[in-house]
C-alpha cells in the first residue's frame, strides 16, 4: 500500500483535530498579531499545492479547509486592526487619538505621541502590505489549483539531483566540520 496515502490523511486529521484550527488562530494570534496567522495561510495554501501535484486531489480539503478559515478570519482581524473605529484596537483611530492630544500635551507627552503616531502608521502600511501580498498568493494559488484540477496546467513535481558525498566530505563531516563548507561562503572553522 502506498503510504502517501496514510500519511496525507492522518496529517489532515492531525492539523483539524489535535490542533484544530480555532487552536491556530489562537496561537498566531498572540497578542493580537495578525501577521503571524498569514504565515499559516500560506503555508496551508502552498500544503494544498503540494497535495493537488500529488495527485491527492482528494486529500486537499485537509489543508484548504484550515487555511480558508485562517484567511477569513485573519483578513477580518486585519481590517479590523486597521480600521476600527475603537481607538484600543484600529491603528487609524489610535493615530487620531493621539494627534487630537498633541495640542495639549506636555513637551515630554508630545514626543510619546509622535512616537505612538509613528509606531502607528507603520503598523497600518505593514498590516495594508501583507495583507495585499497574501490575498495575491492565496489567488495565485487558487488560480493553480483551477487549472491542475481542470487539465490545463499539468501537475509537474520535481526535485533536484541528488549530491553524492565523497569521502573526503564524509571524513571532514565526522570531525565536527561541515561538508558543505567549501559551497558556501562561511569561512571554514577547522
Amino acid at each position: 500500500m502506498d503510504l502517501s496515502k496514510q500519511i496525507l490523511p492522518a496529517f489532515g486529521w492531525l492539523l483539524i483535530s489535535l490542533l484544530g484550527a480555532g487552536s491556530l488562530a489562537v496561537i498566531a494570534f498572540h497578542r493580537g498579531e495578525t501577521i503571524n496567522a498569514l504565515w499559516f495561510v500560506i503555508a496551508f495554501s502552498l500544503g494544498t499545492t503540494l497535495v493537488i501535484k500529488m495527485g491527492r486531489p482528494r486529500y486537499a480539503w485537509c489543508t484548504a479547509i484550515p487555511m480558508f478559515f485562517l484567511f477569513s478570519v485573519t483578513m477580518t482581524a486585519g481590517w479590523q486592526k486597521i480600521f476600527d473605529p475603537n481607538p484600543r484596537l484600529g491603528f487609524l483611530a489610535a493615530i487620531e487619538k493621539f494627534r487630537g492630544q498633541l495640542p495639549t500635551a506636555t513637551v515630554g507627552d508630545t514626543e510619546k505621541f509622535k512616537i505612538q503616531i509613528f509606531n502607528n502608521q507603520m503598523d497600518v502600511v505593514v498590516t495594508a502590505i501583507f495583507m495585499i501580498l497574501v490575498i495575491l498568493v492565496v489567488l495565485a494559488n487558487v488560480k493553480l489549483w483551477w487549472e491542475l484540477l481542470t487539465g490545463r496546467t499539468p501537475a509537474r513535481l520535481h526535485e533536484y539531483p541528488p549530491v553524492a558525498l565523497t569521502a573526503e566530505m564524509m571524513a571532514r563531516a565526522t570531525h565536527g566540520a561541515s561538508p558543505f563548507n567549501e559551497y558556501s561562503n562561511q569561512p571554514h572553522l577547522e
